[in-house]
């Protein structure tokens, strides 16, 4: 069973906003284990589907990547599976303090969610977002350039994914522009 969210917000923001350092991965997640690999092939499923209808390539971007990895890791620990982060964070805000506007003339941003049983594969996660109609939007949207993916396991996940082992992925699109 998977269970997956999405969203999109747009910002236009003037090179006045401050940009807050990235706060660290929560404490006491020793049972919660990054999947680089399956971060990866993600990443390359995603640019596949794009080139499969013609859209370019998106490139990793470090900070999506370090907005991804935090966000992850603080939904496997708290166990609600939410876009804001467990601290009332709004999502856009916590892509900001890793992915800024700060001299920029344009600024967007996106996010993906995906809570899948564990393991998982890039092609499960895919099948899942392909198949809703908000997630495939964000996918083949024409705005991003850059994204951002962090895939975690953990054998026993609290709350909202019901002390059972579940593979949570967090991808972030961004586009920038001067």
């Amino acid at each position: 069973m998977g269970r997956f969210r999405t969203s999109v917000a747009l910002a236009v923001l003037v090179a006045t906003v401050g940009v807050a350092s990235a706060s660290a991965a929560p404490s006491g997640q020793s049972g919660v284990r990054a999947l680089r690999s399956l971060d990866l092939a993600i990443v390359a499923q995603l640019n596949v589907v794009r080139a499969q209808h013609g859209l370019r390539r998106l490139t990793v971007a470090p900070g999506l990547a370090a907005s991804a990895r935090v966000h992850s890791r603080e939904m496997a620990g708290s166990g609600v599976f939410e876009h804001d982060s467990p601290n009332g964070t709004l999502w856009w805000k916590r892509i900001r303090l890793t992915y800024g506007p700060v001299g920029y003339h344009s600024w967007s941003v996106g996010e993906t969610l995906a809570w899948l049983s564990s393991p998982a594969t890039a092609a499960d996660v895919m099948t899942m977002w392909l198949n809703s109609p908000e997630h495939r939007a964000i996918i083949l949207g024409t705005t991003w350039n850059q994204l951002g993916v962090s895939a975690v396991q953990t054998s026993d996940a609290p709350g909202d994914f019901g002390n059972a082992a579940a593979t949570i992925v967090t991808a972030d699109f961004g586009v920038r522009s001067r």
